[in-house]
Parts: C-alpha cells; structure tokens; sequence
C-alpha cells in the first residue's frame, strides 16, 4: 500500500545533523547517520500521515521467535540473546549513539530502569556503533543496561528493521518474553519516550 503511494508524493526537505539527505544518499544506506531531523511541523504531520515514518512493517513480528545473536556490549563483554531465556528482554534499535534524539530516548529508559528490573527484565540498546562509542555514550548519561555494538549492522539486518525515508536507521523496540517470543514490535523515529511506555506497557500484559 505504501509502495504506490510513495511514487506520488514528494519526500519534504529536511537537514539531519550537519549533513543534508542529499549528503546522506551520497553515502549510501549503509551510512550511520544521526537521528535529529529538523522538519517544519507541516512536513512532520504530512509525512506521519502519508506513514512515511514507518513505511514497512520489520519482518521479525509479534509471536515471531527472535533471531539470536551474540554482539560485545559497551564493556567489551559479549552477550547472546538466547542465555538470557528465562526472563524478558527490551530490545532498542536506535540509529546512533551520542545522536540527541537517541540520548533522549535511553535517558528515559534508565530513568525507569527500576521498573524494568522490577520484574527481571533485561534492557539492551543496539546501533551500529563501536564498542568504544557506546562504552562513551554510556559513561556520559550514566546508562547502567548494556548497549550492543552491531557494527556492519548485522543484527539490524537480520532483525529486518524498517529504516526511516530510507535513509535513516530506524528506531525499533522489540520485546522478548521468557521463551523467547516477541510479544510487543514498536516503531516509531520521532517519538522517543514513547519506546519507554510501550515497553512497559508489553511487560504488563505479560505478567497479567
């Protein structure tokens, strides 16, 4: 359904970070590309309602079993999603440390840590980042959960998440319950808090 309605409207201008989208197709999809996106509040709600913001739904769905995998975290430790079977995992796609929008979206999740830990939920962010810039995205926001350095985003790429106009990483939470099972897929780029809510949200419904 969005595919055709793609050939008829027009991407609105927008500039991310210092580099334009022009800058950003130069580069490739492939590129890490910061989060903030400066649009005017008339583009915004023209591209959330043509559903430019979530333009394909991530092949890892709700009641899928989600892909293992084994990534170093922001310590140089490695983790593998499959040992953490036996107690949910929040798993946070967001497209670059240190990016304001992403900052914003893991300060939430550490300032709620309590709850998730109050029923032995794991928390782990994922980008394509080093282990050296997570482990300073870290340390600078006092993030106490673990954050995955996918680099190559190979992780993204078997998750399948969605990105942003295309050019963008998207940002995409994923919880896991107990055997292993996404329960809850949220996508959303501009939202930040919103993965906090929904997250907690999921793990209600599981224990109810």
């Amino acid at each position: 359904m969005f595919a055709s309605s793609l050939t008829t409207l027009s991407v609105p201008s927008f500039t991310v970070g210092v580099c334009s989208y022009r800058g950003f197709l130069r580069a490739g999809r492939n590129a890490v590309a910061p989060d903030q996106v400066s649009l005017s509040s008339e583009s915004l709600a023209r591209a959330e309602n043509a559903s430019l913001f979530s333009l394909r739904s991530a092949s890892v769905t709700e009641g899928s079993i989600a892909p293992d995998f084994t990534l170093l975290d922001q310590n140089g430790e490695a983790v593998t999603l499959s040992k953490l079977r036996g107690q949910p995992v929040v798993l946070a796609f967001y497209p670059a440390a240190s990016s304001p929008g992403c900052t914003k979206e893991l300060c939430a999740f550490r300032d709620e840590l309590a709850d998730f830990e109050s029923v032995q939920a794991v928390v782990l962010g994922i980008s394509s980042n080093t282990v050296e810039e997570q482990k300073r995205f870290a340390d600078t926001h006092g993030y106490r959960f673990r954050l995955l350095a996918d680099v190559g985003g190979k992780v993204r790429k078997l998750y399948s998440v969605p990105s942003t106009l295309g050019v963008l990483p998207g940002r995409v939470t994923y919880v896991i319950d107990k055997e292993g099972k996404v329960v809850k897929v949220h996508n959303s780029q501009m939202d930040f808090a919103s993965h906090v809510a929904e997250a907690k949200r999921a793990l209600a419904l599981m224990r109810s």
